[in-house]
């Protein structure tokens, strides 16, 4: 969205260069030949079709992970110029067997749950018909696939034997891989992944298992030919450590913006906002900012800083479900830029912060502004001409 369509002046600033920069690192650090690109849930609130076609041209993934149909269809249409179709498009999770003519239709791969889900597919699949398929064994997550070897090891030769049911990979999932040091339950994952496939002689190109904690911290201790790879693009939760092995730094990948709407002079003893929550000591400079909760900018921001002409400013008030009001340095002029998130100058606002205020991980901020905050993006190209990758 180019900042001249905006309606409204609150936008989130997407660095597709950024994002290419942390998806090489990972790939470097990790020992990687290959990446699937997790983009659910619209990129993570960055965009899905503009960070792949980036990271397609910048990096050469070719291999996109999401987490419904729907973001599935939209996905492989927004792909459609640059790759003919050829990208592969993975669901994860349990998806409703009755969705997989239209699996096949836009050639989206899915997991396979179990045997009672790959006896309804396969009755859905017609002449002509091919489904990508990935297994899962289950071993701790709890969530999809089959948790015993022996069962794997059934749909493995089913699928096989099956010319419409094409093996695009096998993975698991670990619960704990976001500790620097690996605890019981991820070397029991570990081992068990590793040794049901090696038992079943498996090819290695299809194993996948190293999500983005196992890549930053476990890459020498989990097979990584094959990476799959989400919150470490958008360096979540990762970017503000001091102790990221091996030097590896993950970038921020966007920045939250706005600009004042509203100036005006607060007398000392006069409240603003509902609740008059806060009340002026002397009279002070206060800016309207045209985002509030119904955004995903949340009332425990109550407090915070914001940055305005290089300067930290407090948020003061209750934040409404439009607005959100902020001290100002002086009269500054309406339309004044304002950094909710990122940095202005020699200051900044982390993510890492701003989600210990809201008492949340990173993602859930960012995954929180809805689409009327409109996405912009720098430092990278989505057209179909090869951006160098910096």
């Amino acid at each position: 969205m180019d900042q001249a369509a905006m309606t409204r002046p609150t936008w989130l600033e997407v660095d597709l260069g950024a994002i290419c920069a942390n998806a090489s690192a990972i790939m470097a650090h990790a020992g990687a030949r290959e990446m699937i690109a997790v983009l659910k849930a619209d990129g993570y609130g960055h965009g899905a079709v503009p960070v792949a076609r980036h990271l397609h041209h910048a990096t050469g993934v070719g291999r996109f992970a999401v987490a419904t149909v729907d973001e599935g269809v939209a996905l492989r249409t927004g792909l459609a110029d640059l790759d003919g179709g050829r990208s592969e498009i993975l669901l994860l999770g349990a998806q409703d067997v009755s969705m997989v003519p239209v699996l096949v239709a836009h050639d989206l791969s899915a997991v396979v749950d179990g045997p009672a889900w790959l006896d309804a597919a396969e009755g859905l699949l017609r002449e002509g018909d091919t489904l990508g398929v990935h297994l899962e064994l289950d071993t701790g997550m709890g969530r999809v696939g089959v948790s015993d070897c022996d069962a794997l090891a059934g749909l493995y030769e089913r699928v096989q034997a099956n010319p419409r049911l094409v093996l695009r990979g096998v993975a698991t999932h670990f619960a704990t891989a976001d500790v620097a040091v690996a605890d019981a339950v991820f070397t029991r994952q570990a081992r068990a992944f590793v040794e049901c496939l090696e038992r079943l002689r498996i090819p290695r190109h299809l194993w996948h298992c190293a999500n983005s904690p196992a890549c930053v911290w476990h890459a020498g201790e989990v097979p990584t030919e094959v990476i799959r790879v989400g919150n470490a693009l958008f360096g979540y939760d990762l970017s503000d450590l001091t102790d990221v092995p091996d030097g590896l730094r993950l970038a921020p990948t966007f920045e939250l913006k706005t600009r004042v709407a509203s100036v005006r002079c607060v007398r000392a003893g006069d409240s603003v906002s509902y609740g008059a929550t806060w009340t002026a000591a002397a009279n002070r400079w206060v800016g309207t900012l045209p985002i509030g909760y119904a955004d995903g900018f949340r009332r425990a921001f109550q407090g915070m800083n914001v940055l305005v002409n290089g300067e930290f400013q407090e948020i003061v008030g209750r934040i409404s479900m439009d607005q959100t009001l902020v001290t100002l340095p002086g009269p500054v002029p309406v339309g004044t830029p304002v950094t909710l998130i990122g940095r202005q100058g020699r200051r900044a606002v982390s993510l890492a912060e701003v989600a210990a205020r809201a008492g949340v991980i990173g993602a859930e901020i960012v995954l929180g502004l809805i689409p009327r905050v409109y996405r912009t993006y720098r430092g990278g190209s989505t057209a179909a001409d090869p951006p160098e990758c910096v």
